[in-house]
């Protein structure tokens, strides 16, 4: 089977990014299944301020004995993580074929432009194009799961655990600490001082636009998925690939919702001032 194209996940924390990992690993191991192996691997490649999960299939056994091959834990058999040289290597030398690529920050700095250039140079050695799409969710609902989880026991395997200092999240929204805009500031790389303006609205907008990004609303991932990898690899989802009742590091347990409405007003408004541009791209991309 051969693909068309290659689906590029851009993953935006707390938008289902995990949830989309799983989802590929288990469509991938389903439709490439040659029986009892290990040859369809989640590959990790460690930059600064950055880290591409790359899904691939080895076509040849080399790679089990290879020590640039590194284990990520014994109860993942199914990720390993090398250098970006070594990807290419296996690449050049047809030892495996790219099934997809996700593209995951790292880091404090929100600059992921190297991470887009990085992954042009892989696209470019299979001779295949990349399929970028991202998902996008209501900034307040974004805003309350991330809260959560940075300050909660699920995080505390991320560099990121605790780093919101304020101890509610009603606290969180009137603080400086309030995200405006993670889509914004990362595919810029404008500077952290800098207000977003028109100006790196715009920006990012052309390159979404200049990338042909598919974008939809989180409570569209299925269909989003299933027409992406029907493209790419003429193979639908099915109900086992999208099953998510497994263990899972990144979800954040259930907490009592809170609307925009039961905020105090003068809050309200700071909440909706400091996010506009980030609530001015979901209703630029995804019209209901």
């Amino acid at each position: 089977m051969s693909c068309e194209n290659i689906p590029v996940y851009l993953h935006i924390p707390k938008n289902a990014g995990t949830y989309i990992i799983h989802v590929l690993t288990k469509y991938y191991v389903r439709i490439f299944w040659t029986g009892n192996d290990l040859s369809i691997q989640r590959l990790t490649v460690q930059e600064h301020g950055y880290n591409l999960t790359i899904f691939v299939k080895f076509l040849t056994n080399y790679w089990q004995g290879d020590e640039n091959m590194k284990m990520v834990s014994e109860l993942a058999p199914r990720a390993k993580k090398c250098s970006i040289n070594t990807l290419k290597t296996y690449i050049n030398n047809k030892q495996l074929d790219v099934l997809a690529i996700v593209i995951e920050p790292a880091g404090e700095k929100l600059d992921l432009r190297p991470s887009f250039d990085v992954t042009d140079q892989v696209l470019n050695l299979t001779n295949k194009t990349g399929q970028y799409f991202t998902i996008l969710r209501d900034c307040f609902s974004r805003q309350q799961s991330l809260f959560h989880y940075i300050t909660g026991s699920e995080s505390v395997h991320e560099p990121s655990h605790n780093a919101i200092a304020e101890n509610t999240f009603i606290g969180y929204l009137g603080s400086r600490r309030l995200e405006d805009s993670w889509l914004i500031r990362s595919i810029t790389g404008m500077p952290n001082e800098l207000p977003i303006t028109n100006f790196w609205y715009k920006q990012c907008c052309y390159f979404l636009e200049n990338n042909n990004f598919i974008i939809e609303n989180i409570y569209n991932i299925d269909t989003t998925l299933n027409d992406i990898l029907l493209n790419s690899n003429g193979k639908e989802l099915v109900d086992q690939d999208t099953d998510i009742s497994v263990s899972n590091k990144n979800t954040t347990s259930s907490k009592p919702k809170m609307t925009i409405e039961d905020l105090p007003e003068q809050i309200k408004q700071h909440f909706l001032k400091h996010t506009y541009w980030d609530r001015k791209l979901l209703l630029n991309y995804y019209k209901k």
